[in-house]
């Protein structure tokens, strides 16, 4: 029974624990080894050891299996083809007989095709167990319950409520009143908004008492405060604005008048250019009415002069 379960070809194991599966590679290598060593013994071999040298082949593609499961996912598909190419060159080994030039090219290439293969599994990742006491050290603190949210409506009622003790009210609760409850508070909250707005909202002291603005009064200076301060930044921006429009007419001024002036710049230069040459022009006719006034026109030639002397 020994012999069986020694000579037994296990399954391709479905890895779904990288952990067991590489516990499993680590198992077959080792009996691998083992064949290994009958092997190269040599001699008659027992039963069970015949056994186990004849489980060589299922054991070692099972470890191949599981090594090629444990990959990167383009990594896996590369080493299937490498596996399926060396897997038709063993066939063309054990056929036996006379290869054509195709089969042997294709067998002469097995050796470079399982050094890839070798290099691929030797740089998978390997997967480890983590010891317990390793593990309950990393694992985080579990979290404390979050305390229970209170929604935005009851907070602002229960602070209306603290308010309402700490502040004099004036006038005690008949019994009926329930201050206790935030509705009621809420609704009661109303009501005082809407009679303070009809009240005097100055402090005003009377037989020893003193009235003291309504929640409705200090709402109205709050708007009204937050209205000044958006009125005096509105009035800054547009006094930046008009200081910006100053200094943009005031740049348009001054190129403006650097236009006029260049402008002017180029007449100037093109009436000296048309001065010098109406001088120019007038000293050239006077020069050609010097020589017309000589005897001879600029274009009376050497054969005009032969010409003449033959007359």
């Amino acid at each position: 029974p020994a012999a069986s379960e020694e000579a037994e070809v296990p399954e391709p194991l479905e890895i779904s624990d990288p952990v067991e599966a590489e516990k499993k590679i680590k198992t077959l290598k080792k009996k691998l080894v083992q064949i290994q060593k009958l092997k190269e013994k040599g001699g008659g071999l027992t039963e069970e050891e015949a056994a186990k040298v004849a489980s060589e082949p299922a054991l070692s593609n099972t470890a191949l299996e599981l090594e090629i499961g444990l990959l990167e996912p383009e990594a896996k598909k590369h080493a299937k083809v490498l596996q399926r190419k060396l897997q038709d060159i063993t066939k063309l080994k054990n056929k036996g007989g006379q290869l054509s030039p195709q089969e042997r090219e294709k067998v002469s290439k097995g050796g470079a095709l399982q050094k890839e293969l070798d290099g691929l599994l030797a740089a998978r990742p390997t997967f480890r167990e983590v010891p317990t006491a390793v593990a309950e050290k990393v694992a985080p603190s579990p979290k404390k319950p979050a305390p229970p949210s209170i929604p935005k409506k009851e907070k602002a009622q229960a602070k209306i409520v603290q308010d309402i003790k700490k502040e004099d009210v004036g006038d005690v609760p008949d019994e009926t009143d329930n201050f206790e409850v935030p509705a009621e508070v809420w609704k009661a909250q109303k009501e005082w908004e809407a009679e303070g707005e009809a009240e005097d909202t100055g402090d005003i002291e009377e037989e020893g008492f003193v009235t003291k603005h309504s929640k409705a009064a200090k709402l109205n200076a709050k708007k009204q405060a937050a209205a000044a301060v958006a009125a005096e930044a509105a009035a800054a921006a547009e006094a930046a604005a008009a200081v910006e429009a100053a200094a943009a007419a005031e740049r348009a001024e001054k190129e403006r008048l650097e236009e006029e002036e260049r402008l002017e710049a180029e007449a100037a230069v093109a009436a000296v250019a048309a001065a010098e040459a109406a001088e120019e022009a007038e000293r050239t006719a006077k020069g050609q009415a010097t020589i017309v006034k000589g005897g001879r026109a600029p274009w009376h030639s050497i054969e005009d002069d032969e010409e003449e002397e033959l007359r």
